[in-house]
């Protein structure tokens, strides 16, 4: 209801009114969440299933879109279905990061397999974006809901957008959009694995990975700072030259999931790029900025050489 009223128009609208801020905020703040659209609300919280495996995409359906189209349905739907493959991974990662003081390596080796094999299922299920969402219809209908009132400016937002609250309460907001890379799935990937995504390529030397854990919900935040906790498979693998044979089987086997998350982030490229960048570039000849704020492709490479070069031990 919120994004509606704000970019429902031709030209933004900068102020929300107090019968929609004021209980979107007392909400958000019960739900741990910023009072704006948000990867969680978008798919996690918006989705039913004709079925019992929430992995499967085609049971899959949005209960809420802007647009009432199959392409936003369609892609909302995606969401949920990599977040549910990744699901199964997360109990076996948990148990290997318990394995690092006692060396087990059988435990991690295995753990290691499946999140390799879990990360490809994700990438495969990414795949399928292009076969019900319009690359037009996502760009110049859907996406331009999801935007924030962060980075904004060109848009018609400078000053972020306003919540009255009434009676004489409110503020000015610059929010982020909702995106996936608020996904805490993608971001638990990266803490098993031990990246470091640093967002080299922000002039602001903003870290959008930090600033996306803001945007989930309260337990999932939680969650990642206690993986976060848990000790460092990648230190395990390169803390030494391997010598026997589990440890050349650990570092082969964490090489393969690096490599595969590598691949899921290219193939996020180009779905980004075909669904985003092209559309984009057809309509007003520009590139353009990513729902959260980021300058999309530059982003995206930046986060997809950095999970390239961890596989690497650099």
């Amino acid at each position: 209801m919120v994004h509606a009223y704000i970019w429902e128009g031709d030209e933004p609208e900068e102020v929300l009114p107090p019968q929609i801020s004021a209980p979107f905020v007392h909400v958000s703040a019960r739900l741990e969440v910023p009072p704006v659209l948000t990867c969680a609300a978008a798919n996690l919280w918006n989705f039913s299933c004709g079925g019992k495996d929430f992995s499967n995409l085609n049971d899959l359906q949005a209960l809420v879109s802007f647009t009432g189209t199959e392409s936003e349905s369609w892609f909302l739907a995606g969401g949920v279905a990599i977040e549910a493959i990744g699901a199964r991974v997360v109990q076996p990662m948990l148990e290997a990061l318990q394995a690092i003081e006692a060396r087990d390596y059988v435990v991690i080796i295995k753990a290691m397999d499946a999140l390799k094999q879990c990360i490809d299922d994700c990438t495969a299920s990414l795949a399928r974006m292009y076969e019900k969402c319009d690359p037009m219809t996502f760009c110049h209908r859907i996406r331009p809901f999801y935007a924030g009132g962060k980075n904004m400016e060109n848009a018609g937002l400078p000053r972020g957008i306003f919540y009255d609250e009434g009676k004489g309460n409110g503020g000015w907001k610059k929010f982020q959009g909702g995106s996936n890379g608020q996904s805490a799935l993608i971001q638990f990937f990266d803490i098993v694995l031990g990246i470091e995504q640093n967002d080299l390529t922000n002039t602001k030397r903003e870290n959008f990975h930090a600033e996306a854990r803001d945007y989930m919900p309260g337990p999932h935040r939680r969650f990642l700072e206690y993986v976060s906790d848990m000790g460092s498979i990648r230190e395990l693998v390169f803390a030494t030259t391997p010598i026997s044979d589990e440890q050349h089987h650990l570092k082969a086997a964490y090489i393969a999931a690096t490599e595969a998350l590598s691949n899921f982030r290219s193939k996020h490229i180009q779905v980004v790029t075909r669904l985003v960048t092209l559309p984009s570039k057809k309509a007003s000849g520009v590139n353009e900025v990513g729902t959260a704020g980021t300058s999309i492709l530059p982003f995206l490479k930046n986060v997809r050489d950095t999970t390239i070069a961890a596989g690497r031990g650099q």
